[in-house]
């Protein structure tokens, strides 16, 4: 069963049992551009291993970490960071990072994001989230035209919902992490060379975009990284694991350091990026 938006997002637990309730709530959400926030812990520990590889010791240093979902693997990264002896301030992005809570005639909880498209509704802790499939049977059908019709009573009455914001808790109580909603095709200006690792990972991928958004998106996320620091690219793939390549930046251009599996789908993109 789906936790309730509440019952997670409010009232955090920690310990097994609340990463477990965490990775069941994310999972079962489905965002207005049809992703999840579907991750898992350790989920790129392989890449997190790479990195730290090939940084010097006991660098400080400053990450953005783009497409994070629900920020499970950025808290692992950050983690992997400081037990190595790397002090860490972290920028982590993704399209929707924020939502609203509403209450709606004294019992029932309706979760959006920011544009207010429904998320979930749940009476006590009966939760239903969107249906992953909406043009599936007629129940499924139904339980979206259902999500459409609260979204539409909320926008009606203009009502306001408790903020809230859709990543573990493992980031909130750190003010070392900026939470960021950001869509990668635009360009942030004041973060050139501002970064000493910049890690994209399962968001890069030509399932999602098509080849000239890619090319914006990797000449975007170049841009944001110091001359000689580190770029990573990866994607999860079922069956054969984490395909990724970590590059550095120079005066010459980006070169290879090293890779996991095959290496990225987009390497020779990152390596081609002015051409």
């Amino acid at each position: 069963m789906v936790p309730a938006a509440r019952s997670v997002l409010l009232h955090h637990e920690s310990g097994p049992e609340g990463v477990e309730r965490e990775r069941r709530f994310f999972n079962g959400l489905r965002l207005s551009n049809g992703t999840y926030k579907e991750t898992a812990p350790r989920r790129l520990a392989e890449l997190d291993a790479l990195i730290l590889r090939h940084l010097p010791p006991a660098l400080p240093v400053t990450v953005l970490d783009v497409g994070v979902s629900s920020g499970v693997t950025t808290a692992d990264l950050i983690a992997s960071l400081e037990q190595a002896s790397h002090p860490c301030h972290a920028t982590a992005v993704d399209l929707v990072l924020h939502g609203q809570l509403f209450r709606v005639m004294g019992a029932l909880d309706v979760l959006t994001d920011r544009e207010g498209y429904v998320l979930q509704v749940a009476l006590g802790p009966l939760a239903k989230c969107r249906p992953h499939d909406p043009s599936g049977s007629a129940l499924r059908r139904a339980l979206e035209g259902g999500m459409n019709a609260v979204a539409g009573h909320l926008a009606r009455r203009s009502r306001t919902g408790v903020p809230v914001r859709l990543v573990t808790s493992r980031l909130l109580t750190r003010p070392d992490v900026h939470l960021i909603e950001h869509d990668l095709n635009c360009e942030r200006t004041e973060w050139r060379k501002r970064f000493d690792i910049v890690r994209a990972a399962n968001v890069l991928n030509r399932d999602y975009f098509p080849e000239a958004t890619l090319r914006t998106m990797v000449a975007h996320l170049l841009s944001y990284v110091k001359e000689g620091a580190l770029f990573a690219a990866c994607r999860t793939v079922p069956g054969r694991g984490n395909q990724a390549t970590l590059f550095r930046t120079g005066t010459g251009g980006v070169t290879v350091v090293d890779r996991l599996g095959g290496g990225s789908e987009i390497e020779s993109l990152v390596l081609n990026h002015d051409a």
